[in-house]
């Protein structure tokens, strides 16, 4: 239901054994490591048995709730702990909850340092984990950050403020950063980010990537929208760790940060928490914005259906689906007629012969233009742009990925591919 808002592969390898006259010094301690490490493993679950029986012994005095925490990719670290924080405020629920981190290495590293700062996380709850989920009753004491692997189906996040907040320490060395760069007290930034292979690339596992590559824009057609913000004011700030290309920062209000001396996993975190709004395509580190409730004007996403509906203050345009055979777009009832809405592998795409066209510089400029004049208050609108925002409302699939809906679709992007409603 639209609810308008009110206001805006390697190969394996495999050990010879240590008797091998071949085998290094190295590799014979690796072998004897591999022992040791499953005797720990072992030694750790034994250990940790007594705990998980007092864990049930105690229950009618203290609920204990064991989980993990997703780590491995940044946009469900940051979105799923904000979430868990904001459902339990919400719920009123009364546990003892105790976490443990699923990844060794962990895309930015600051975040786990804000997060230990609300949530009790230890390596030791793993065995923990393990030893519960062996015991009847287990449910009851297993915690789940999001149920809904990152998405706000329940519409947590707007009937709460943001939880993971920063010390005044790191405040300081925010701002030592803005005024570093020419800002003055009261100046505004924007954070503008576009998503492309080279971060998971460079600091994702090793994971063949390739099929999240429909995620990705060029930067090149967010540079209009930088010069005309900057024009207004605003001090503009090119996100991204590890990024495809350069953007022109020769205006001194225009920095390209991600590829700056300045760039750090805190600067990611601080700079996306306070900006006044930001535009950007599908990379994780986006949901920063979510996290803190930040507007957010959402561009080139492509797997519609998946969209995030329910932040009021987001502003939505899509990548338009180019069937190649027929030389035409796709109309929304037959995106979602063939399921391609749901598509998350770009093979998926290609095999129903779709080009995703990625958003033009000018509809980048215009939703986000819709946004600043939205934050301002000098926003109009009128009765067909309702009506065109209401009948797109009405044609996307009612389904489990979502609650109700407070997100608009860019005003100028529907006036422009009406012909996609029918």
């Amino acid at each position: 239901m639209y609810k308008k808002p009110s206001t805006f592969s390697s190969s394996r390898r495999v050990a010879r054994p240590s008797s091998d006259p071949g085998l290094s010094p190295d590799s014979n301690f690796l072998v004897k490591y591999g022992y040791f490490a499953t005797f720990k493993n072992l030694l750790f679950f034994v250990f940790a048995i007594p705990f998980v029986l007092l864990i049930r012994i105690v229950r009618p005095l203290i609920h204990v709730r064991v989980g993990s925490v997703r780590n491995d990719v940044v946009g469900h670290f940051i979105f799923d702990t904000e979430y868990y924080l904001s459902l339990k405020e919400i719920s009123k629920i009364k546990t003892l909850d105790l976490f443990y981190f699923l990844a060794k290495t962990m895309p930015n590293k600051y975040w786990p340092i804000m997060v230990k700062r609300s949530m009790i996380i230890h390596p030791f709850v793993y065995h923990l984990e393990r030893v519960n989920r062996r015991i009847p009753g287990w449910k009851k004491h297993c915690v789940i950050l999001n149920e809904f692997t990152s998405r706000d189906v329940r519409g947590i996040l707007r009937k709460t403020n943001p939880h993971i907040s920063f010390t005044p320490f790191e405040m300081k060395r925010g701002q030592a950063f803005l005024k570093e760069v020419g800002m003055q007290k009261d100046d505004k930034f924007i954070c503008v980010i576009s998503r492309d292979s080279v971060y998971k690339e460079t600091f994702g596992d090793n994971r063949d990537w390739d099929y999240h590559s429909y995620r990705d824009s060029k930067i090149v057609n967010y540079q209009k929208t930088m010069n005309k913000l900057a024009n207004k004011g605003y001090f503009i700030f090119r996100m991204g760790k590890g990024v495809s290309g350069k953007i022109d920062d020769s205006n001194p209000k225009i920095l390209d940060y991600a590829n700056s001396k300045y760039r750090s996993d805190f600067l990611d975190i601080f700079l996306f928490a306070n900006s006044t709004f930001s535009v950007g395509s599908e990379a994780g580190i986006i949901t920063t914005t979510f996290a803190y409730r930040v507007p957010y004007c959402s561009v080139n996403i492509a797997a519609i259906e998946w969209l995030q509906a329910w932040h009021e203050n987001n502003l939505i345009i899509l990548k338009k689906y180019w069937l190649k055979e027929e030389k035409r777009f796709m109309t929304f009832k037959e995106i979602y007629a063939t399921g391609a809405g749901r598509f998350l592998r770009t093979e998926q795409y290609e095999q129903l012969g779709i080009e995703l066209i990625e958003n033009t510089p000018e509809e980048i400029m215009d939703v986000s233009m819709e946004m600043h004049k939205r934050l301002n208050g000098t926003w109009e609108t009128n009765d067909e742009d309702e009506t065109l925002q209401r009948l797109f409302w009405e044609l996307f699939p009612k389904s489990d990925l979502h609650g109700e809906i407070y997100a608009r679709i860019g005003t100028d992007f529907l006036r422009q591919n009406r012909a996609l409603l029918n």
